[in-house]
């Protein structure tokens, strides 16, 4: 019984507390509202800023075989993208882009997976040399934000995740 009237002390004291500390408080004023600028006031902002864009989280996979010559340079480096071998692996992804109707989409995110049977750097550059290629070569790809990753599979294929921008339609 003793232990029940402890609890019972203890709940009455939190019930006065809330109850004091809502009847002291005030809510706080709404801001005052600035008045929104007009043309009038900037005669340079008479057009309407465009809307941002509105990145869709829905993403498309596809899978590119590497092109027979290779897009790393002689050592295995990084290239601009811009080779014979990078402007094949853009055409590839661009005749898939077309088959799945999305050839006017922008791009805005592409995470590209680097084939290799263990973690290497080399399965990180093809994946880094890939995206570049897209970016240098198709328009749509031209300002993606792009991330470079390593998956475990057999050399000589790159996969990407590609998350386009909404339509304005």
């Amino acid at each position: 019984m003793t232990g029940l009237a402890g609890w019972l002390f203890a709940d009455l004291l939190l019930v006065l507390f809330i109850t004091a500390f809502a009847t002291t408080t005030t809510p706080s004023a709404p801001p005052a509202s600035t008045p929104k600028p007009t043309s009038a006031d900037h005669p340079k902002a008479t057009k309407p800023t465009p809307h941002q864009a509105v990145l869709v989280l829905v993403p498309y996979d596809f899978t590119l075989p590497l092109p027979a010559t290779g897009i790393l340079n002689a050592n295995g480096g990084v290239t601009n993208g811009t080779t014979h071998a990078d402007r094949l692996l853009a055409s590839e992804l661009k005749a898939k882009l077309a088959r799945k109707g999305l050839v006017n989409r922008r791009a805005g995110l592409v995470e590209a997976f680097g084939w290799s049977p263990q973690p290497s750097q080399y399965a990180t550059n093809v994946a880094e040399v890939a995206g570049l290629s897209f970016q240098k070569n198709l328009p749509l790809f031209s300002h993606v934000y792009l991330q470079s990753y390593w998956t475990s599979g057999s050399e000589g294929s790159v996969s990407l995740i590609v998350f386009f921008f909404a339509t304005n339609s």
